[in-house]
């Protein structure tokens, strides 16, 4: 009898129509649905976070389903597909769709204007169902999403579990999400008239462990007005005051044009970086133990880092001192010159004071730690300025540099910050305005409140503030954009170096237009 009723079962289970799951995510993601990942060696290895696979597992007891999403080892767009075509066919035949909210899943124009709209009203008109998966943190409140319900709930994102380094957190939260797409399927079966699958009795398991939820906090930090000045009504062409290369690669990076800027003192092409919240922080205690947001005013910041041709400029008009000694390495340049071949690469060996007094010469200053922090990783938290998953590739570091120290200023295009940034991870630690302290981060976060004389009041330590690791260093975590690393104003080895910051129509920033 036993038999019988398994081989019924089957039997049952294989005459259901599959219920359809459209996938929907930004491509930048797609390592939540890849089965293997390669490691360091490019061995290939299990991967982790392979939502997929976790989701059919799990899904085996219901019946049959069938999970879609564009990529072609997956049954997705197959060569010579029209993919829009595609996309919205997959999506009019779907019973649910699963979104993998990402902060480029909120940012992919495709995915906000046209695939998403396309799911809501199907969903309104009960054709489907959506289930809404919270997978990296992002102002996921900015989509039409106010009639579904998030999963996991608000506000912490599955990523935030596993940087908790904590597996049956993590595993906890995987398990809330397939809770929620079985409850979906099984909804989705009995609307179109299929039986609900068979289910088998079983002791309830124990409760899943409670897990802190991410505290947002929103802590505002003031910084000094600048006078506000009008752009000229001439604006003049950004090839008249950079290099065609410059011109060429900002085009590339795709930069809006009215978020470019040019100081004429020192030739620094800066970017606007728009007033509003982001995302800061990270698990470590000393940056403040988890993700919070803060709200900072407009500013500008140095696309790139400060070049020996543009130091040049300064030591010749002010006859400040050459970075010609080093406590740590080699210097670059000697007799007040540097090598030709080295013009365009970050200026090194240069001192806290040193970084400031060039900025006070071009009529510009230091960014501080949060600008520099959200000019790296844009609003919606990620590791990198790239994204989430560390690539030794998309950065100058010890495992990426062959013979060489420095790179130029303008390569790495593909580490690029969602501002348009260069080199924001990699190549130089870079200066920033604030003092160090330990616990800056913690009280920004639980304080909440104006924190300026946070930044203002000198470190015990008597250290200052760097960001972004270097040539010299090789280990991912340095490289993060929330990773805070502190040095002595007064040392200048081989691979310290900065970039400048201002406020946006200061008198001496010009905006400019870029031909396109």
């Amino acid at each position: 009898m036993v038999g019988d009723a398994r081989g019924h079962q089957a039997v049952q289970q294989s005459d259901m129509e599959p219920i359809r799951i459209f996938i929907s995510y930004a491509h930048a993601n797609a390592i939540w649905l890849r089965k293997t990942v390669r490691d360091r060696s490019g061995v290939e290895e299990a991967n982790p976070w392979d939502l997929l696979t976790y989701w059919r597992n799990g899904l085996r007891r219901d019946g049959a389903v069938d999970f879609w999403y564009d990529r072609e080892e997956d049954e997705g767009l197959r060569g010579g597909d029209v993919w829009r075509e595609r996309i919205f066919e997959e999506i009019d035949r779907a019973d649910i769709g699963v979104l993998l909210i990402t902060q480029e899943f909120v940012q992919s124009a495709f995915i906000r204007d046209e695939e998403l709209p396309r799911m809501v009203a199907r969903a309104e008109r009960r054709e489907m169902e959506l289930v809404p998966v919270l997978v990296e943190p992002a102002l996921w409140e900015e989509l039409e999403l106010a009639n579904f319900q998030l999963t996991p709930g608000r506000p912490t994102p599955l990523v935030e579990f596993v940087s908790q380094h904590e597996p049956q957190h993590f595993k906890a939260a995987m398990l809330e999400v397939l809770k929620s797409l079985k409850a979906t399927v099984q909804r989705a079966r009995q609307r179109s008239g299929g039986a609900p699958a068979p289910t088998v009795a079983r002791a309830e398991p124990s409760a899943a462990p409670v897990v802190r939820p991410l505290v947002q906090t929103v802590a505002k930090v003031e910084t000094t007005a600048a006078p506000v000045v009008t752009p000229p009504a001439a604006q003049g062409k950004i090839d008249t005051l950079v290099s065609s290369e410059m011109a060429a690669i900002i085009a590339r990076l795709g930069i809006p044009a009215d978020h470019l800027m040019v100081n004429e003192t020192d030739g620094s092409v800066l970017v606007l970086v728009p007033e509003g919240e982001f995302l800061a922080g990270g698990p470590a205690e000393s940056e403040g133990g988890a993700l919070f947001k803060v709200s900072l005013p407009a500013y500008c910041i140095g696309l790139t880092a400060v070049t020996n041709t543009q130091y040049a400029r300064f030591v010749k008009e002010t006859g400040h001192r050459a970075p010609e000694a080093a406590e740590w390495g080699t210097p670059k340049w000697k007799g007040g010159r540097f090598p030709d071949e080295l013009a365009e690469h970050p200026v090194v060996c240069v001192s806290w004071d040193d970084a400031k007094a060039y900025c006070d010469w071009a009529g510009l200053r230091l960014p501080s730690e949060l600008e520099w922090e959200k000019a790296s990783r844009g609003t919606d938290g990620r590791e990198y300025p790239w994204g989430n998953y560390w690539d030794k590739s998309a950065c100058r570091n010890d495992g990426s540099r062959g013979s060489e120290d420095t790179a130029p200023v303008l390569a790495f295009l593909q580490g690029a910050s969602p501002w348009g940034c260069l080199q924001m991870s990699g190549n130089v630690w870079e200066w920033c305005a604030d003092w160090y302290h330990e616990d800056t981060y913690q009280r920004r976060r639980n304080e909440g409140s104006d924190l300026a004389h946070i930044d203002n009041a000198q470190s015990d330590s008597g250290y200052r503030v760097q960001r972004g690791g270097s040539w010299f260093f090789d280990k991912p975590g340095f490289f993060r954009c929330a990773y805070r690393f502190n040095s002595r104003p007064a040392r200048r080895p081989d691979y310290f170096g900065f970039r400048v910051a201002g406020n946006p129509w200061h008198p001496v920033i010009r905006q400019v237009q870029i031909p396109r």
